[in-house]
């Protein structure tokens, strides 16, 4: 696919998909210099996401604001950036093939014969009476430098959480429709107009 910039006859390196209300509202594709272009404007940009944010304690609301992937990159093609709602923080991170494949999947609503991972979670936790309240992005493991993921399941009145790589928990916050949150520490420490610093 070409480059959709004016004038540019260079094939496509990068998708943008720029979201709302997890709702794609805009998708380019771009050849490197101006993907990269684009993406330094983007990551500068600083203006208040519309919404308010739920009240919790040491924890800031986030949401999906874009979601990025450039096949020229092998390792870690792709970037989800999510925005601070009503606020003007951004934290990114970066995530393999296979997980951008379902995240944007289960945001385009696509409609599947038999059941794909990521839903037979949502199933599995709703049959054994358990609810996803929300996910949250807690930290990053020194190991590998990927960010951890909880999901929190309420089941018979008790808190449950399990831990998950940041990608599956985005992804089952979309099927569940459930609000993602960022620790404030992890949100403080890695917003960083250079985008994302780790994996998810």
């Amino acid at each position: 696919m070409k480059c959709e910039s004016s004038g540019c006859e260079s094939e496509s390196t990068f998708q943008f998909l720029r979201l709302q209300s997890r709702h794609v509202i805009h998708e380019s594709y771009m050849c490197n210099d101006h993907g990269i272009a684009f993406l330094a404007e983007f990551q500068a940009d600083k203006s208040l996401a519309p919404g308010v944010s739920a009240n919790v304690p040491g924890l800031a609301q986030v949401d999906f604001e874009m979601i990025i992937c450039r096949n020229s990159d092998e390792e870690r093609p792709a970037r989800v950036y999510l925005h601070e709602i009503g606020g003007t923080r951004r934290i990114g991170t970066a995530i393999d093939s296979c997980a951008w494949s379902a995240l944007v999947a289960q945001i385009n609503r696509h409609v599947t014969t038999r059941p794909v991972t990521h839903t037979a979670w949502a199933a599995t936790i709703r049959e054994l009476d358990g609810q996803l309240e929300n996910v949250l992005l807690h930290g990053l493991n020194e190991t590998d430098l990927w960010f951890d993921a909880i999901l929190r399941i309420v089941r018979d009145g008790r808190p449950v959480s399990v831990e998950v790589r940041a990608s599956d928990a985005y992804t089952l916050a979309v099927i569940e429709d459930v609000p993602i949150f960022v620790a404030e520490e992890v949100l403080e420490m890695f917003t960083d107009p250079e985008g994302a610093v780790a994996g998810g």
